[in-house]
């Protein structure tokens, strides 16, 4: 069976509160999911390692979210957040990982 692709999307809420914040409180603002209705899961960077696109709503929600631009891959991807170690993630791979 398929997975379904892999949705990242900029949580502004996130990346507004940072700026108030020293660098070392600040929380990552990527969010990324299996499939659009996935556990959403934080990091500081992706890494894509196959083909990617940019989804664009042009002000209509894309995602369940509300967000209105979002990238979708089906290709692996390296999630890496600050103070944890990356996590390398095969395309076929379900994206239940430990936050």
């Amino acid at each position: 069976m398929k997975n379904a692709p892999i949705y990242i999307v900029m949580n502004r809420h996130i990346i507004a509160a940072n700026r108030k914040l020293p660098a070392d409180q600040r929380q990552p603002a990527v969010r990324v999911t299996r499939g659009k209705h996935g556990q959403p899961y934080y990091y500081d960077e992706v890494i894509f390692h196959g083909p990617s696109q940019l989804l664009n709503g042009n002000g209509e929600p894309v995602m369940p979210c509300g967000a209105t631009i979002a990238i979708m891959t089906e290709g692996a991807v390296t999630l890496k957040a600050r103070g944890r170690e990356d996590v390398h993630l095969a395309a076929c791979q379900p994206l239940d990982i430990a936050a």
